[in-house]
């Protein structure tokens, strides 16, 4: 095999199916193997700890995962061996497990859910715009980074900060800054707020839902905590937690096509 071929860029196809080649699909094998093992040992950690402490659904599987993945990035590390399949697993699986929340969803309830929670989600993502970078400010920091950090809180985390970045002629280390804050601050939120929602909401679905959905940076994350939520209070009603909380991201996400060009422009 020439180099040319072994260094061949994925078709349209592959790329969209497995972001690489189709003669790498055996290099991906290890790091999904792995992320399967994870979610089974988490799931089995999750009913042991639920046993112990008698209540059932207490605590999500989803969360156990989480917090194992980075004990065990962070101690004994992980060979490259893993890191396609893992980047398959994040890139592909994790948007299709997103789709396939919404697939669940009626045209109804998503008209519904986006109608009542339009007026929330633009409130809440220019008091995300505003308080962000009026804070940065306050702090000394530069325009540029403060609306980087403004834009990733309030629209789309890391996605819309790589977006706006050109627009605004930011640097590379001020992206950094940005992405690292938005990542650290938004898993923090991810595990954090279902538990929150629940004690200001009381229970309720859609406040609860609309809460994650337009306080939470990235897609996944919102993803991740509307599961953890319906999960740890036993939430079976349709839409759940998890469904109002992506279709507020998701308005959210929309909003970026107008937020950007507009905060570049100003």
């Amino acid at each position: 095999m020439t180099d040319t071929e072994t260094q061949r860029q994925p078709r349209f196809i592959e790329n969209l199916l497995l972001g690489t080649t189709f003669d790498q699909i055996p290099s991906l094998i290890p790091g999904v193997v792995l992320a399967a093992v994870v979610v089974a040992i988490s799931s089995g950690l999750a009913k042991a700890l639920n046993a112990a402490l008698g209540f059932d659904g207490l605590i999500s599987f989803i969360l156990v995962a989480i917090v194992l993945g980075i004990i065990i990035r962070n101690t004994v590390g992980l060979s490259e061996i893993f890191s396609p399949g893992l980047q398959f697993s994040l890139k592909k699986l994790l948007r299709l497990g997103i789709i396939l929340l919404g697939i669940r969803l009626s045209l109804v309830d998503v008209l519904e859910i986006g109608g009542f929670g339009i007026p929330i989600v633009v409130g809440a993502v220019a008091t995300g715009l505003i308080v962000a970078i009026a804070a940065t400010r306050r702090l000394g920091l530069s325009d540029r980074l403060g609306t980087l950090i403004a834009i990733g809180t309030g629209i789309c985390g890391a996605t819309a900060i790589v977006a706006a970045a050109p627009g605004l002629k930011a640097k590379e280390e001020e992206v950094a800054y940005a992405v690292a804050n938005i990542t650290i601050f938004g898993i923090a939120a991810m595990l954090l707020y279902p538990f929150l929602g629940n004690l200001i909401f009381s229970g309720d679905i859609v406040n609860t839902g609309l809460f994650l959905g337009t306080s939470i940076h990235e897609t996944a994350q919102v993803a991740g905590a509307g599961l953890i939520y319906d999960q740890s209070f036993n939430v079976v009603a349709t839409p759940s937690v998890a469904d109002v909380a992506v279709v507020a991201k998701l308005v959210r996400n929309v909003l970026m096509v107008l937020v950007i060009p507009g905060v570049t422009y100003i």
